[in-house]
């Protein structure tokens, strides 16, 4: 499984991805931690829970009051993705750098409350503290709406979750995901502020353009990872808004037939954006010196005269949103691809 990446090419994002999955537990329960975490709900109880211990390496989380979010009713799409704005924190701590790929499973997990849900809107802020060996640590915060809720995917933040959003590196397109040095007998208090995640639902249909070349070139697959970009203006200026993976492990557009394929990513960015859409048919997102990748298959810019760029449109008042991506364009040449290794045969034989 993997983290949800905004702009992890090198994921963004989305969150590198692999099917290791995450032990959730609190304090010590994690596998790392030596104490049991430590909470503080109101910030008027007698042990300040970021007060450093002297033979331990302390990792303290303030969680701080949410923003503006879509309401939980019907018209905002709570009902059809299980939320109730009631659920658990969890703090994902690694202990090397979570933009790889694919994705390191976490050295520990926090999680708040131990039992029990917290309301985000009612129950925040919130500070959370827990103990760790010494070293240094990549983190991300997240808030799992209704952890009960039937899920129809593996991957822990979902669509109606509240996540930290990582920075972006222009030039490299990766997630910089923060990170803090533990030693013992000091603390590390650490603010974080964590944002809504809306779900978008995109049909990435084969254009006539793809389905044409595809049946003249047998090694044009159409299986691999996606993902999606969000940007404004030319693509070449670089202003990524955000990124994400839609189909963390494989998905087959199968270019041939020419289906329509819905795959689903989330943001938490809001408005109107041109989207780039990105199946890596052959180099991985972290591989491609130059992304995206030979053999990969994408949407249109609208440079050059070509079609115009896919657009999506995510109100600030729903957790859902929807897209369509035309999948239209091979990277680069595209005569030698047989002689590419292919680490994505989830359709193709």
């Amino acid at each position: 499984m993997s983290l949800v990446r905004f702009v992890g090419f090198a994921a963004i994002v989305v969150v590198g991805c692999s099917s290791s999955s995450f032990t959730i537990a609190p304090g010590s329960d994690s596998g790392v931690g030596t104490d049991s975490a430590v909470e503080d709900v109101g910030g008027d109880t007698a042990v300040d829970p970021c007060q450093a211990v002297a033979d331990r390496a302390t990792f303290c989380v303030q969680v701080a009051k949410v923003g503006a979010h879509p309401t939980y009713d019907l018209a905002s799409g709570a009902g059809s993705l299980g939320l109730d704005g009631k659920g658990v924190l969890r703090v994902f701590l690694f202990s090397s750098d979570p933009s790889v790929s694919p994705t390191p499973a976490p050295a520990a997990t926090i999680t708040y409350p131990k039992s029990g849900t917290l309301d985000i809107d009612a129950d925040l802020p919130v500070t959370i503290a827990d103990s760790l060996p010494e070293g240094n640590y990549w983190f991300q915060v997240a808030f799992e709406d209704n952890p009960t809720r039937a899920k129809t995917s593996p991957e822990p933040i979902l669509g109606g979750d509240f996540t930290t959003v990582p920075s972006v590196d222009p030039e490299t397109r990766k997630s910089v995901y923060p990170s803090k040095t533990l030693v013992k007998g000091k603390a590390e208090v650490v603010p974080v502020t964590i944002q809504p995640l809306r779900l978008v639902s995109t049909s990435m249909q084969v254009t006539k353009e793809l389905h044409d070349l595809a049946k003249l070139n047998a090694n044009i697959h159409g299986d691999g990872p996606t993902i999606f970009v969000l940007y404004d203006g030319v693509i070449t200026d670089k202003k990524f808004i955000s990124a994400a993976y839609g189909s963390p492990d494989c998905v087959w557009i199968n270019p041939v037939e020419a289906p329509s394929v819905t795959v689903n990513f989330t943001t938490v960015v809001t408005g109107s954006h041109k989207m780039l859409g990105v199946l890596f048919d052959y180099e991985t997102a972290f591989a491609a010196a130059d992304f995206p990748g030979r053999g990969s298959i994408v949407t249109s810019t609208g440079e050059a005269g070509t079609r115009p760029a896919p657009t999506v449109t995510i109100s600030d008042s729903s957790w859902t949103a929807s897209a369509n991506a035309d999948m239209a364009f091979v990277n680069k040449a595209i005569t030698d691809l047989g002689s590419l290794p292919d680490a994505y045969k989830c359709g193709s034989k």
